[in-house]
């Protein structure tokens, strides 16, 4: 009765412009809050420079003393740098930030044909909606990053390999490969696909395909990592021992030894505990899963996991399999304290699903489908839009002045000290002053300019003599000082500090960013 009413409601032609609508509206706002003027910074930047050299040299570019284990989006993102000519790097970026934009905003489709496999046509398009709309994909999809292909590549994995056809299943493993060079954390998936194929074809004359699949997953996985294996010190499985490192330097025991007058005590302790590192890690995975869920999809948790889990069958194990074994590379992440919300962003469609579950069940209370659909979907458009715009407006303004401050810094000092956020465009700031473009990274200094850190002392007179003896010349503090006391106290009582002149304030070029640049004179 419900497909009746369905097929009732909407034709094909209806869905498919009522998609792209929706596919157009979000491409819209993403461009509306594009920041051409501004480059790309931190990983972004790092597949900048891998696909800007490789479109110069044809070949995958040898970087020494380098870790970089996903290359494929550079590598398709060095393609199409080779299509344009132009000597402004910004230019480049702008083009690495409209792909990643435009892969975002093309992943609704195969979310909506993802979804249309739990609930009917109409809620699949709210769920394709949720995508387009969730505020922090839309800021990720500007970054320039890797995220958006591998949310595209990960979508159709999965599609196709719910498919009934059995080519389709093999092709999800050719995917499911590209899928893992895009970003390496995706190697986890390759469990849940084996649990559920044998779940679902248990006969033995199914085997050749299984193996056929993990034939083709592993010829294209290993003949990449022998090609990284040659541009860079670590490859994609040689970057996984990262952990190692980390326990043995936070974990291993550590001496810490008392000298009396004849004797030496010595006892052994952990810098940080197992159990400790474990229940941090676990705390902060539930506390940033819990914020991933604001603002569409917390309201509808509950009823759509009700929904999901109360008629459980291959395709809704299949998803929640995938979605729980893409949390090992979280805690992965997490126990190494690199806690960024991206590493969540692949759960995101699994909460699309339980949120049109959820949606299907109130709107099918009601007979209003089409006015239904259209409130649900404007209502989404306009919350998604309206964190998005609160948070994206600010921080394009006060990106273009955190970069206009690292010129400066670039233009005025050999060394510096960290100030967050402002360093971030250090590098970029040093594109910046290249009398040509474009050019391979490794014909210039890219990090000419030292950053010395202003944490590594407690006090002021202990932080001088450390930045003395890294030929500190300069001090650059905001209004924060960055956490540390000290550096608060010069900021706002400059005069008290003798030995400090001040050569710059951005108040007077009118930033809202404060900063101020002191010469130290250890005379």
């Amino acid at each position: 009765m419900s497909e009746l009413k369905t097929e009732k409601n909407f034709s094909n032609i209806q869905l498919a412009v009522f998609l792209g609508i929706l596919v157009t509206i979000s491409i819209i706002i993403k461009i509306s809050a594009f920041p051409f003027e501004l480059p790309i910074y931190q990983d972004g930047e790092v597949y900048f420079w891998y696909a800007n050299d490789m479109s110069i040299l044809k070949d995958f570019p040898v970087w020494e003393k380098h870790t970089f284990p996903n290359t494929l989006w550079p590598t398709i993102l060095s393609g199409f740098f080779s299509l344009i000519s132009s000597d402004n790097f910004i230019d480049y970026m702008s083009l690495q930030r409209f792909l990643s934009l435009s892969l975002s905003s093309i992943t609704a489709i195969p979310i909506f044909f993802l979804c249309k496999k739990f609930v009917d046509t109409p809620y699949a398009i709210i769920a394709s909606c949720l995508f387009l709309f969730e505020p922090r994909l839309i800021q990720n999809s500007l970054g320039g990053l890797a995220e958006p292909l591998f949310l595209l590549l990960g979508s159709i994995s999965i599609l196709l390999f719910l498919n009934k056809k059995m080519i389709w299943v093999i092709v999800s493993f050719v995917i499911l490969a590209l899928f893992v060079l895009t970003r390496y954390e995706g190697l986890v998936m390759i469990i849940p696909f084996s649990i559920m194929f044998f779940w679902r074809f248990r006969n033995k004359k199914y085997l050749i395909h299984y193996f056929t699949g993990i034939a083709i997953f592993l010829i294209i996985i290993f003949s990449m990592d022998s090609l990284e294996n040659r541009t860079f010190e670590n490859s994609t499985f040689g970057h996984l021992g990262a952990t190692g490192n980390y326990f043995n330097k936070n974990i291993e025991p550590q001496e810490q030894c008392e000298v009396n007058d004849e004797t030496v005590n010595c006892i052994s302790e952990n810098s940080r505990t197992i159990n400790e590192i474990f229940f941090n890690s676990i705390f902060n995975i539930v506390k940033y899963y819990g914020w991933l869920t604001i603002p569409l999809f917390f309201i509808f948790l509950p009823l759509g996991l009700y929904q999901f889990f109360k008629n459980r069958n291959f395709e809704k194990w299949t998803v929640f399999l995938c979605a729980i074994f893409m949390l090992l590379p979280v805690f992965y992440a997490f126990v190494r304290d690199f806690e960024e919300m991206k590493y969540f962003y692949i759960q995101i469609p699994l909460l699309c699903i339980v949120t049109a579950l959820a949606i299907e069940f109130i709107i099918k209370k009601i007979y209003k489908l089409k006015i239904l659909i259209v409130v649900f979907c404007f209502g989404i458009i306009l919350v998604g839009g309206i964190f998005y715009f609160e948070q994206i407006s600010m921080d394009n303004h006060l990106e273009r002045e955190y970069f206009e401050i690292a010129k400066k810094i670039n233009s005025t000092m050999k060394v510096t000290n960290d100030v967050f956020p402002a360093d971030k465009f250090i590098r970029s700031a040093k594109i910046a002053e290249l009398t040509e473009f474009p050019v391979l990274r490794n014909s210039f200094d890219l990090f000419s300019l030292k950053v010395v850190s202003i944490h590594e002392k407690d006090t002021l007179n202990e932080f001088l003599e450390y930045a003395k003896e890294n030929n500190l010349e300069y001090l650059v503090i905001d209004n924060d000082g960055d956490g540390v006391e000290f550096l608060y106290e010069i900021f706002h009582n400059e005069t008290d500090f003798k030995f400090l002149e001040k050569i710059y304030d951005s108040k007077n070029d009118g930033y809202n960013y404060h900063v101020k640049f002191f010469r130290i004179n250890y005379n």
